[in-house]
């Protein structure tokens, strides 16, 4: 490197995709492109990381928004961003793209630790992959789910009047449920008042001023009654959280 040359300043990008990683995937990745850009001789001036977040969720990820704000700003505090994989940035294809348009109008250059400047053509050979991934990813999921409801298990999430089920000697078995009584006489009442007329709207009153807590998430756990009785679509579900 020429003396008169300042070294180019670099920005590291880390991400684990889910709470079932090892969190110390994070500080693994930023030593390894420690390593990378000490051997190019750049100068490390910025760490950018998100944990337990999908890489196809760039909403979600605040530092992920961060970098792309820091793309977007005027003063440019970095030359390169340099990251793991570029799966590590994003395996939706869109995304990926999006973050390689907002790059280039910055005259910022992407690097990965594995193989180096990723030009277009790589970004968008990383995007296929990704698509094929995560297509094959979703038919997985999909059959793995039906084979769960066709076992008598359930399919994922929280199900209104049931609890995890346990084996003989009470350890969790994974996907079985149990009736919760206490609910479940809730579920009953829910039909029972639906059947003598009393309309989804008053039902859902009725369990709000009884203070009976909905599924829902959060500190006021509401009913909310909706639809039609005439068109079959009345329901009473719970309200969204505020």
């Amino acid at each position: 490197m020429n003396q008169y040359t300042a070294p180019r300043r670099v920005a590291l990008y880390a991400r684990y995709s889910t709470d079932m990683q090892n969190p110390m995937s994070i500080d693994d990745q930023f030593r390894q492109a420690e390593i990378y850009a000490k051997q190019q001789g750049w100068v490390i001036v910025e760490r950018f990381s998100d944990s337990a977040v999908s890489g196809t969720l760039s909403h979600a990820r605040a530092d992920f928004l961060r970098l792309m704000e820091a793309l977007a700003s005027r003063t440019r505090a970095f030359d390169i961003v340099l990251t793991e994989s570029l799966d590590r940035i994003s395996r939706d294809p869109e995304h990926l793209a999006r973050f390689n348009k907002f790059a280039g109008a910055a005259r910022v250059e992407i690097h990965t630790v594995g193989r180096g400047k990723a030009d277009t053509v790589a970004v968008g050979l990383a995007a296929l992959m990704s698509s094929l991934f995560l297509e094959d990813l979703s038919l997985k999921v999909r059959r793995g789910v039906e084979g769960k409801v066709l076992n008598g298990l359930s399919g994922g999430g929280r199900i209104y009047g049931y609890r995890p089920g346990t084996d003989d000697r009470g350890a969790p078995v994974k996907g079985a449920l149990a009736i919760d009584p206490f609910e479940a006489a809730i579920v009953r009442g829910i039909f029972r008042d639906y059947a003598a007329g009393i309309s989804p709207i008053k039902i859902a009153s009725r369990l709000n001023d009884e203070g009976i807590g909905s599924p829902s998430v959060g500190s006021e756990r509401k009913f909310r009654g909706t639809g039609s009785r005439t068109r079959s679509t009345a329901i009473v579900s719970a309200a969204p959280a505020s």
